[in-house]
């Protein structure tokens, strides 16, 4: 019953329905004007920080908009899992339809390439960790003003301390590419003038709870492993925290005799396991503090 109202809510108004689904496609094809290289780390950074934003902007006003209908109705015994488990199993439908469309545009546009499924899944439970972070903020706010406020103030954390702009940990080297047709594999250069890591607060205590962190990792984790050109910018700019050895596997391509780049692929030793326990966590923690949130809201 819960899940037909909420349904029922969201897709009688087309205008609702299109306001949802065109921003992914619109989003995903600038993303695609913005491709120099596939599976840019800029670009994978641009599936994270936009599953999140939808994921939020979607969910971010779903409790607090009803709180009188709620209050109603946990007096007449509306079991918490219930409301909750609804709103979940609506969001999550939102969010592969949106992922669906933001993935299938960034192909076409071929700003991805190479892992279309792994890149889907990935950007679907990004979305719901994004719409899991919204209903926390919506559990826990007074009022939807307070909730819309709050949103941005969520994600530009999740913005700053994805580890792109600045990475988890100082690279060990960097790997050059000249540009010269037909070449099989970028020279490897150790730099002087390497980026810096995050400051030891950031690193261990900041970047770890923010979920787009671990998402960023887990998406680059997916295409490290191809030892293309973008494996190795992916090597450069973002820190694989749960896999160390990967300039020491990308060595071992980079100096096997015979190897190319397309003969290279992935040896089947990857952290995305991990990535997925992590992000699960997440997911976890904030599903339980939403439901707190909810109680609490009955002692108000």
């Amino acid at each position: 019953t819960l899940i037909s109202r909420q349904l029922t809510l969201r897709l009688t108004d087309w205008a609702n329905v299109a306001g949802m689904l065109a921003p992914p496609a619109a989003i995903a094809f600038l993303v695609g004007l913005m491709k120099e290289t596939p599976n840019d780390p800029k670009l994978l950074f641009m599936v994270v920080f936009s599953a999140l934003w939808f994921g939020c902007s979607a969910s971010v006003r779903e409790i607090v908009d009803e709180q009188l209908i709620y209050k109603r109705e946990r007096e007449r015994n509306l079991p918490i899992p219930y409301y909750l488990g609804s709103k979940l199993v609506y969001l999550a439908a939102l969010a592969l339809v949106q992922s669906v469309l933001f993935i299938s545009v960034m192909t076409m546009m071929g700003a991805q390439e190479n892992h279309f499924l792994g890149a889907l899944g990935i950007m679907w439970l990004l979305t719901l960790e994004g719409a899991l972070i919204g209903l926390v903020i919506s559990a826990l706010a007074s009022n939807p003003e307070k909730a819309l406020y709050i949103f941005p103030l969520a994600l530009i954390p999740q913005l700053l301390l994805a580890g792109l702009f600045i990475p988890v940990q100082k690279p060990e080297k960097v790997y050059m590419f000249p540009e010269v047709e037909g070449r099989q594999l970028p020279p490897l250069t150790n730099d002087k003038n390497l980026p810096k890591g995050m400051q030891p607060l950031l690193h261990y205590v900041a970047s770890p709870v923010m979920v787009g962190r671990w998402g960023l990792e887990a998406l680059c984790d997916l295409y490290v492993h191809d030892y293309e050109k973008y494996s190795y910018l992916i090597l450069d700019g973002v820190t694989i925290s749960l896999h160390s050895d990967e300039f020491r596997r990308a060595d071992r391509h980079f100096n096997a005799p015979g190897n190319s780049s397309s003969s290279m692929g992935s040896d089947g030793d990857t952290a995305l396991p991990a990535y997925m326990a992590v992000l699960t966590l997440f997911a976890a923690v904030m599903i339980g503090t939403t439901g707190l949130a909810l109680k609490m809201k009955d002692r108000r």
